[in-house]
């Protein structure tokens, strides 16, 4: 029953990563192009996951679990660098659920409502 506290406590402090992408030579990435490399690498990254050997032990699971997802990563960064795109792993920052903000337009003291544009 200990263990179960435990892994919230340290699935907690695991940091999420999500990928940024950018082309070696510095050039314009084709959307095409990427989302195609995309699925590829990450199939690859699945097939690299699954021949992760299996631990054994009161932690063995959680091991496997980190263990995975860097053999994962690892395998997708390697593929997409064979397309010629380089993969940067970015913490997500805790107050950024969403899409990044966009400029808006500057409210109105005067208890109007702006026109809209």
């Amino acid at each position: 029953m200990r263990a179960i506290p435990l892994a919230l406590l340290l699935a907690g402090c695991a940091p999420q990563l999500f990928p940024e992408m950018s082309r070696f030579d510095g050039k314009t990435i084709d959307p095409v192009a990427l989302e195609q490399a995309k699925v590829e690498c990450a199939s690859r990254g699945q097939v690299a996951q699954a021949g992760v050997p299996q631990h054994y032990g009161q932690y063995g699971g959680y091991a496997r679990s980190i263990e995975q997802q860097n053999t994962n990563n690892a395998a997708f960064t390697g593929c997409m660098a064979e397309k010629g795109m380089r993969v940067t792993w970015r913490e997500v920052q805790p107050s950024s659920g969403g899409p990044p903000p966009q400029s808006q337009p500057p409210v109105v003291a005067t208890g109007s409502i702006p026109p809209r544009p």
